[in-house]
């Protein structure tokens, strides 16, 4: 399940916006599994990815942005990213995206360009969330649209894309990603 919560805008520091993902993280578990949990039954996989040691079957990636965290909970490997809706890096698209992305990418002008860029980073980077090994994946997964699906190069994984206010949320679970009642985005 997908889990959001606006953060005041006054209290915009990454520490309080980290914290505010974490208390998600566990109001979240305590309302689906009926566990409570803090940051000490958090810990760190080899490669940062956090888990809970003593309950390995509750799957979770966490987020947050300016203005946003989220937390995702699954019953397999499962990531998420959110963004603010940015101005495309093109250095940062030309490096990342693979080519037929980056094609995409440079058909797209002004807030369409900006979308663009920030979904399929966001993608990206929710993939990379759920595999465990960081930002030295990104540039192996691709993503392309067919019939209002998100699909990739690796069919073993499901992605979704929601848009809430001036954010894009992506989703990647192993198998099928989880609804919710934000906005579905379609980014092809």
């Amino acid at each position: 399940m997908l889990y959001t919560r606006v953060i005041d805008e006054n209290n915009r520091s990454y520490a309080y916006e980290h914290s505010q993902s974490y208390e998600l993280l566990f109001e979240s578990v305590k309302k689906e599994k009926g566990i409570v949990l803090s940051f000490a039954d958090v810990a760190k996989d080899e490669y940062g990815k956090p888990f809970f040691p003593e309950y390995p079957h509750i799957f979770f990636s966490i987020t947050h942005c300016r203005g946003l965290a989220c937390c995702i909970i699954d019953g397999s490997e499962c990531g998420i990213d959110a963004e603010m809706i940015c101005s495309p890096r093109d250095k940062v698209a030309k490096r990342v995206f693979s080519d037929s992305e980056f094609a995409e990418f440079e058909k797209r002008q002004g807030r369409e360009r900006e979308i663009f860029f920030t979904s399929i980073w966001t993608l990206k980077e929710a993939y990379s969330k759920a595999v465990g090994r960081g930002l030295a994946v990104i540039k192996n997964v691709s993503f392309y649209g067919n019939g209002g699906r998100i699909l990739s190069n690796f069919p073993d994984f499901g992605f979704r894309q929601y848009m809430s206010g001036e954010h894009i949320i992506s989703v990647c679970t192993r198998g099928n990603c989880p609804k919710s009642d934000l906005r579905e985005y379609y980014p092809f």
